[in-house]
């Protein structure tokens, strides 16, 4: 079922349950169980990052984050969950997104790009004619 223009009910539940049903982790983690997208947003872009930032749940933030969900994902306002704690003065969770930034950075590894070995002359078959 399509509730907007790149919306389904799974981005829709999950955004509804963060806005609604604020404190309910139990809740939250039966949504992701069935297939609901922590990076989904609703209409305007916002996630249900956004919201668990606005209502300073500290512990579904950190799951939100290790389920995947972007703390630079900008919502239709150019809010993106880390300005908003910020903006909120919600140090806890700007010390955990700071900590989730560093964490993620040491972990990435650049990609190398592996060049085989490759012949310089080309290789002709004979043809039949020669």
């Amino acid at each position: 079922m399509i509730w907007g223009k790149h919306q389904c009910w799974r981005c829709r539940s999950l955004c509804m349950h963060c806005r609604r049903e604020k404190n309910n982790f139990s809740l939250l983690k039966k949504i992701i169980h069935y297939g609901g997208d922590v990076t989904c947003p609703n209409h305007s872009g916002y996630t249900a990052l956004h919201s668990a930032v606005c209502e300073a749940n500290l512990e579904i933030v950190k799951f939100l984050v290790e389920q995947g969900a972007n703390i630079d994902k900008l919502d239709s306002h150019r809010w993106k969950p880390r300005s908003l704690a910020e903006q909120q003065g919600h140090e806890e969770t700007m010390a955990f997104f700071k900590s989730s930034k560093e964490m993620k950075t040491i972990s990435e590894k650049p990609e190398t790009l592996s060049i085989g070995k490759f012949s310089s002359e080309p290789i002709l078959s004979k043809t039949s004619d020669q």
